[in-house]
C-alpha cells in the first residue's frame, strides 16, 4: 500500500514538467497581452525607408549643387553686365553727332561728312551690341529646382528621422530570453512559504490602527534566511532607505521587475546579473519591519501587482 501512495505521489509531484518561461509568460499571468512586433514588415519598412531618404537626399544635394552653381554664374554675369559702358558710348556717339552738325555749317567736303557717317553709324552699331550682351547679363539663369521641383531640408531630416525611428523598434523587439521556470516556482525564501500579509489593503502594522495599501507580499523566515529570485534577471537596485530596509530590485525584462525588501544583507550589488533562485540576500527586519520577514514585490509595466499570483 506504501508502496503504491509513493508511486502515484511520485507520478503527481516528482514528474510534473518544468519549462522555460519569458516574461511574456508572465504578463499572460496577469492577464497582460504581450506586445507583438512583425519584425520582417519592419524591415520592409526599413528598407522603403532607406530607398526614400537616399533619393530625397541626393536630389536635395543636387539641387543644392546646381542652384548655388547658377546663383554664382548670376553673380558672375552682373559683374560682367557691370563692366559694359554704354555711357561712354553713347557720350561718343552725341560727340559724332555734333560734329557732323557742325561740319555741315561750315560747308565741309562730302569727303569728310561721310568718313564722320560712317564712324557714327559703326559707333551706333557698338552701341546697340553692347545693350543687347547687356541685357542678356542681367537677365538671370532660372533655378534648377525651378524646373525639376524643390526639396527642401526638412523633407530629407524627416526620412532620416524615420530610418532612425524604424531601427530603433526593430532593435527593442528582440527574441525574448527564458527567464528561468514558472510551472511548480519555488518561494524566494528557500522553501519556506508562510505568508503574514498580502497584497491589498490592510491594517497598519506599524501602528497597529487605520487601513494602508500593502503593494507586495510578506513571507515570514528565520533570520538570516537565504532569500532566492525569483528569476533571471539585472540588479537595477540595491540598497537601503528607512522604509524597506536593504533591498534589491532585479529586472527580469523591461515590463517586469521583482522587490525584495527588509533584508538583514545583501548578497548583490547593482548592475549584477543574477539567475534563478540565486542567493540575492538573507532575511532580516531592516527598514520599517515588525519581524523577521521578507517583503516580495512585483512590477507588471513598472505597476505594483501581486506577487501571489506567480505562485498559483
Amino acid at each position: 500500500m506504501k508502496k503504491i501512495i509513493f508511486i502515484t505521489a511520485f507520478i503527481l509531484f516528482g514528474c510534473v514538467s518544468v519549462s522555460a518561461a519569458t516574461s511574456d509568460d508572465i504578463l499572460e499571468k496577469y492577464s497582460i497581452k504581450p506586445k507583438t512586433v512583425d519584425v520582417e514588415a519592419l524591415k520592409e519598412k526599413l528598407s522603403q525607408s532607406y530607398k526614400d531618404y537616399g533619393e530625397l537626399s541626393d536630389k536635395y544635394y543636387k539641387i543644392t549643387y546646381l542652384n548655388n552653381a547658377e546663383e554664382l554664374t548670376n553673380v558672375k554675369r552682373e559683374r560682367e553686365a557691370g563692366k559694359i559702358d554704354t555711357e561712354k558710348c553713347m557720350l561718343e556717339l552725341k560727340r559724332l553727332s555734333d560734329c557732323l552738325d557742325a561740319m555741315v555749317n561750315v560747308d565741309a567736303t562730302l569727303e569728310e561728312l561721310e568718313d564722320v557717317e560712317d564712324q557714327y553709324r559703326e559707333k551706333v552699331k557698338e552701341l546697340n551690341e553692347l545693350m543687347t550682351l547687356k541685357e542678356m547679363l542681367n537677365s538671370k539663369v532660372p533655378h534648377f529646382s525651378e524646373n525639376t521641383g524643390n526639396v527642401s531640408y526638412d523633407e530629407v531630416d524627416g526620412a532620416l528621422k524615420e530610418t532612425e525611428r524604424l531601427k530603433a523598434e526593430i532593435g527593442n523587439a528582440v527574441i525574448k530570453e527564458d527567464i528561468g521556470e514558472l510551472n511548480g516556482l519555488k518561494s524566494p525564501t528557500q522553501g519556506l512559504f508562510n505568508i503574514t500579509s498580502k497584497f491589498g489593503n490592510r491594517t497598519d502594522p506599524i501602528t497597529g490602527s487605520g487601513i494602508e495599501r500593502h503593494s507586495g507580499l510578506d513571507l515570514a523566515a528565520p533570520k538570516d534566511t537565504p532569500v532566492l529570485a525569483l528569476f533571471k534577471g539585472t540588479v537595477i537596485a540595491a540598497d537601503y532607505n528607512s522604509s524597506l530596509g536593504n533591498y534589491v530590485i532585479i529586472a527580469h525584462s523591461s515590463e517586469f521587475q521583482t522587490l525584495y525588501a527588509h533584508m538583514n544583507s545583501l548578497n548583490v550589488k547593482k548592475n549584477d546579473t543574477v539567475n534563478q533562485y540565486d542567493t540575492i540576500g538573507f532575511v532580516g527586519t531592516t527598514g520599517s519591519s515588525t519581524g523577521y520577514h521578507l517583503h516580495l514585490g512585483v512590477y507588471i509595466n513598472g505597476v505594483k501587482s501581486d506577487p501571489e499570483v506567480l505562485f498559483k
